[in-house]
C-alpha cells in the first residue's frame, strides 16, 4: 500500500493506493505540527470518524 497526503491546517486528503490500480481518496481534519504534537495527531487519526471519505 502507497499513502500520499496533502495535509494543512485545515484539511488533509489522502490517496490510499492498493496494489497499484485500486485507489481510495479518504479527507481528514487538518495538522499543524506547531501546534499538535505528533501523539495528538496520532490519537485523532486512531479515531475511527477520523476518515470520512
Amino acid at each position: 500500500m502507497v499513502i500520499i497526503a496533502d495535509c494543512g491546517s485545515t484539511k488533509s486528503d489522502w490517496l490510499l493506493i492498493h496494489g497499484g490500480r485500486d485507489q481510495q481518496l479518504e479527507n481528514t481534519t487538518g495538522f499543524n505540527p506547531f501546534f499538535q504534537s505528533s501523539d495528538d495527531i496520532e490519537k485523532i487519526l486512531k479515531t475511527p470518524a477520523c476518515f470520512k471519505g
